[in-house]
């Protein structure tokens, strides 16, 4: 019988968790190359860390989320959930109603709704 200790599960997370910090890496230096050309990588992988951990207190799990959510970080700025510019964002990222995707989706929506009217 295999037996999977809790050490070898956390060390599968983290070798997932570090297979996406750089896949979205790649992405983001794909979507935001100017804005990212002075960033150096070490500096980019803490931005998206740290973007993993807040869009988890925001209930938002899934990777395609986080994803959406550490973009906004870039294209709106690293404090954009707490923004007072922006702050119909935090509003929503706050609402207790809705999950993670609903959260990111109602996000998407308002983004695009303002950029198209310019």
């Amino acid at each position: 019988m295999l037996t999977i200790r809790q050490a070898q599960f956390k060390a599968l997370d983290e070798l997932r968790a570090s297979a996406f910090v750089h896949r979205l890496s790649r992405r983001l230096r794909d979507m935001f190359e100017a804005e990212l050309q002075s960033m150096k990588d070490e500096a980019l992988e803490r931005l998206i860390r740290s973007g993993i951990e807040r869009a988890r207190t925001y209930g938002i799990e899934y990777t395609a989320d986080i994803a959406r959510y550490v973009e906004y970080m870039v294209f709106l700025g690293e404090d954009f959930d707490s923004n007072p510019v922006v702050g119909w964002v935090g509003d929503i990222l706050r609402d207790g109603q809705l999950n993670g995707k609903e959260k990111m989706d109602r996000i998407d929506v308002a983004v695009r709704s303002i950029f198209t009217q310019r």
